[in-house]
């Protein structure tokens, strides 16, 4: 189970970096921004495409952090570190819980949207259980302590 764990955590954390990178390195919004709004990119004003991109790219650093992060945190989590577990959980739930909630509330305003729903669950669903593993296996080994105290 440490290994299952340990790679669903890697797995989310280059998909998160992945995902990064596309949202920091695109010229122009998704396609699928272009479905919600109803306008291509070159029918967008010029200051709207600028707070476009500007959002496109905090949204990318914080997939990179999360990514970056939850690789940081895998010595910790393979020492069977609590604190660790929480910290990615945590992370885990506040960069990729509010996506998955935006990918589902856009098709609510425009149906036929294609926004990435199954990849940002898949993103979610890696993560959590990879953090969910590594809670199992700390319980599994007795590690009942306090969750802030090593």
């Amino acid at each position: 189970m440490k290994r299952v764990a340990l790679l669903l955590t890697v797995v989310g954390a280059l998909l998160s970096i992945l995902a990064g990178m596309r949202y920091i390195m695109t010229s122009e919004f998704m396609p699928y921004h272009a479905e919600v709004v109803g306008k291509a990119w070159t029918q967008v004003e010029f200051r709207t495409q600028a707070i476009f991109l500007g959002m496109l790219r905090i949204i990318g650093a914080s997939f990179i952090a999360c990514g970056v992060t939850q690789l940081w945190l895998i010595p910790p989590l393979q020492a069977g570190q609590r604190w660790a577990c929480w910290a990615s959980l945590t992370l885990a739930l506040l960069i990729w819980g509010p996506t998955q909630y935006v990918t589902l509330f856009l098709r609510t305003v425009v149906p036929e949207a294609q926004t990435p729903v199954v990849a940002t669950a898949a993103v979610l669903s890696a993560l959590l259980l990879g953090s969910l593993g590594h809670f199992y296996v700390l319980r599994r080994l007795g590690k009942k302590k306090s969750p802030f105290i090593e």
